[in-house]
């Protein structure tokens, strides 16, 4: 017995009349019988001239389902701008299905996602049992950088722009400052953060 064969239908001949027993208890008066859990089962044979015998049969049950367990390509389990996709990997069973809520994604082992949700993997082991696992993957936004607006000023008159956004984003200006000119610059974040670029006009009055 297992979670494929949840019953067994066992038959007995050689005799007239017949009777089934599971230790002392009579189960069934006929030749056949359904078994749905594990024992020792006795048939008793009874010929037309009276005479008995008996056969005995162990029926034995595995139903301990497999443990399901999912490894994650990305350790935060997190879609960015650096990580565009995620490769997950199922273990603890024979075979596998993937699904994203009601949605079947497939039967592979492995399942390359670029989509947050939350994704069940169901493992089947070779007894027909089952067990299901869940992994939650997520997607953060590109930050988008904050600087506090730098005022309209005199031509000739020197300004800075910050290397670091308020919301602590690195990054580089271009152009170059032009210190004689209204001019609307351009913050570029720094390779591998994950954030938007943003533009800063400056406006530069002549001198009356």
């Amino acid at each position: 017995l297992n979670c494929n064969t949840p019953t067994i239908a066992l038959t007995g001949n050689g005799g007239a009349t017949y009777s089934w027993a599971n230790g002392g208890t009579i189960i069934s008066a006929t030749n056949t019988t359904t078994i749905s859990s594990p024992g020792i089962y006795t048939l008793t044979a009874v010929g037309a001239n009276g005479c008995i015998d008996t056969a005995q049969i162990n029926i034995y049950q595995d139903i301990t389902p497999p443990i399901a367990a999912i490894s994650s390509s990305a350790a935060s389990n997190t879609l960015d701008c650096n990580t565009a996709s995620i490769t997950l990997t199922a273990g603890g069973g024979a075979n596998y299905s993937w699904a994203n809520g009601a949605t079947a994604l497939g039967n592979a082992n492995q399942l390359v996602l670029s989509s947050a949700g939350t994704y069940t993997l169901t493992a089947t082991g070779l007894n027909g049992c089952t067990d299901t696992a869940n992994i939650t993957i997520n997607f953060v936004a590109n930050t988008t950088p904050t600087f506090n607006q730098i005022a309209p000023i005199c031509a000739g008159t020197n300004f800075a722009l910050p290397q670091n956004s308020l919301n602590g984003v690195l990054g580089t200006w271009s152009p170059a400052p032009d210190f004689n000119t209204t001019t609307t610059y351009t913050f570029t974040p720094n390779t591998g953060i994950c954030a938007n670029p943003v533009c800063m006009p400056i406006v530069l009055n002549p001198y009356p």
